[in-house]
């Protein structure tokens, strides 16, 4: 189980100084599945990126009687720019 992928695969370790992560990063990596994911996004218009696998990713947002609604849904993870800039602000 991997609690933070993302920070395996980030800039943080470059591959000259850690060639074995390096090597995961491009080989073990990309064939995990993300269980659970929950990224906030902060703002006027600010919402959740969530899933909960075997679930779509499903952007949210905290309607006024403190309940979430649902504002997009898709079997593909989004990127952070696109949920940030395109999803978010549409709704």
């Amino acid at each position: 189980m991997l609690v933070n992928s993302n920070s395996l695969t980030s800039k943080d370790y470059p591959s000259f100084f850690y060639p074995k992560l390096a090597e995961l990063s491009k080989t073990f990596l990309p064939n995990l599945d993300t269980v659970y994911y929950i990224h906030n996004f902060k703002g006027v218009k600010g919402g959740t990126l969530f899933r909960c696998y075997p679930g779509p990713w499903t952007v949210l947002r905290k309607a006024t009687s403190g309940s979430y609604i649902c504002l997009h849904q898709q079997e593909e993870m989004p990127s952070l720019k696109e949920v940030a800039l395109d999803i978010l602000p549409s709704v």
